[in-house]
């Protein structure tokens, strides 16, 4: 077999891994029970947000050597 055999193997194996992929993909973060882009386009902030910047906020997260 000549050289040639190995960009036909792995390029068929990238092209399968891409079919994977994109029929794997999500339509809309509904899908998963997010919020919608609708609601950051609003302004409104979702509970995960404010739970993330609460939390990045806490003391409790803070090293002991850095208080």
């Amino acid at each position: 077999y000549g050289y040639e055999y190995a960009f036909l193997v792995t390029a068929s194996v990238q092209f399968a891994g891409g079919i994977v992929i994109f029929f794997g993909l999500l339509v809309s973060p509904e899908e998963i029970g997010l919020p919608g882009i609708e609601a950051e386009e609003n302004g409104t902030e979702t509970k995960m947000n404010m739970s993330l910047i609460t939390l990045s906020k806490s003391p409790e997260l803070v090293p002991k050597g850095r208080r």
